[in-house]
C-alpha cells in the first residue's frame, strides 16, 4: 500500500513538473478495505462571501494591526517588531483604526481563524490570517 501511495505522489509531482493539469484542488480518497480509489475536486468552487484570507509574512503592510496570538512561552520572538502580543480578551478590547486590516498570527492558523470569526461576528470586516512556524 505504501508503494501505491508513493506512486500516486510521484504521478502528481510529474504532472506539475511537465506542466500538465495540476492536481491542485483535488482530493484523492482510498478505501483500503476494498482497494478502491476515488476522489473529487474543488476547482471552480466559489469561496464563501465572508472568507478570511491567509497571507504570507511578505504581504504584511505597515498600516496593519498585527496581533500575535502565541504566548511568550510558545514564541519568545514575535512574528515582527510591530506585532502586538494580545490575549483573546485583550484582542476584543483593542479597537483597530477604522478601515485598518487586522492580521492575526498563530502557529497553525487555527487560533487565528477562531479569533477572526469572533471579530467578524462583531462587525470587523478587514481581516487576514498568518500561520507561523514555532520559534526555535
Amino acid at each position: 500500500m505504501v508503494g501505491v501511495i508513493g506512486a500516486l505522489q510521484a504521478q502528481i509531482a510529474l504532472r506539475i513538473f511537465l506542466g500538465a493539469q495540476p492536481a491542485l484542488g483535488q482530493m484523492i480518497t482510498a478505501d483500503l478495505s476494498e482497494l478502491r480509489f476515488g476522489g473529487f475536486n474543488f476547482l471552480g468552487s466559489p469561496e464563501p462571501d465572508n472568507a478570511i484570507p491567509f497571507i504570507a509574512k511578505s504581504m504584511l503592510q505597515d498600516s496593519d494591526l498585527i496581533v500575535e496570538l502565541r504566548g511568550q512561552h510558545e514564541a519568545p520572538e514575535k512574528i515582527c517588531p510591530q506585532a502586538e502580543r494580545l490575549s483573546d480578551d485583550e484582542l476584543h478590547a483593542r479597537a483597530p483604526v477604522p478601515g485598518q486590516r487586522v492580521v492575526l498570527c498563530c502557529q497553525s492558523g487555527l487560533r487565528a481563524w477562531r479569533a477572526a470569526k469572533s471579530l467578524q461576528a462583531q462587525g470587523q470586516a478587514n481581516l487576514a490570517l498568518l500561520a507561523t512556524k514555532a520559534s526555535t
